[in-house]
């Protein structure tokens, strides 16, 4: 239902270049983006991405923009060893710490993690699960909530050996999704 009115709101919102209000026109663009991420058609979401000026996104709305630009990053193929990829993740942390928006910033962290262990790069790898883990302390867990948990932070070389080969040209959607739902209270 709600990929029906986002479609429906693509189409009333008219082209990025011709619209009255493009800053409306984007977000309405997100919104169409995300869903089509969130259901799988990841060139439908870039090809919408692909219309909307993220400058003037960022200009006027940096966490819209650090949103787009981090479904990109995860969007993105891996072909070209991830460099697109990271370029939309780097940015997308430029964007989140500008407006302490911590949560996209530790994901694209972990992102960033993970296409250096695609690209065997362990040693920024485990720089970037450092760097989220810390953002993650900061966002403020309970400590109630994790003090007896059974928590221990694997090594790059440990992981080294758990993960699968694959071929440099392939997606990283072909290899399983992942939906985290969390929150914090500056995001009220």
């Amino acid at each position: 239902l709600f990929s029906f009115f986002s479609e429906r709101a693509l189409v009333e919102s008219g082209e990025p270049d011709t619209a009255a209000d493009k800053a409306t026109a984007a977000r309405l663009r997100s919104g169409v983006s995300w869903v089509r991420f969130l259901l799988g058609d990841i060139p439908g979401a870039l090809t919408v991405q692909d219309a909307i000026d993220l400058e003037a996104v960022a200009a006027s709305d940096p966490a819209c923009a650090a949103l787009l630009l981090n479904s990109r990053s995860l969007a993105l193929p891996m072909s070209d060893g991830g460099a697109q990829a990271r370029e939309a993740a780097e940015r997308s942390i430029a964007l989140a710490d500008s407006v302490r928006f911590d949560a996209v910033s530790a994901y694209n962290h972990a992102h960033l993690a993970y296409i250096d262990l695609v690209r065997r790069d362990f040693e920024s790898a485990e720089q970037h699960v450092e760097t989220c883990l810390a953002i993650a302390k900061d966002i403020g867990i309970p400590p109630a909530l994790t003090r007896d948990l059974p928590l221990e932070l694997a090594e790059a070389r440990e992981m080294h050996a758990l993960l699968p080969s694959r071929p440099p040209g392939s997606h990283k959607g072909n290899f399983g999704h992942l939906l985290v739902l969390a929150g914090s209270e500056a995001l009220k």
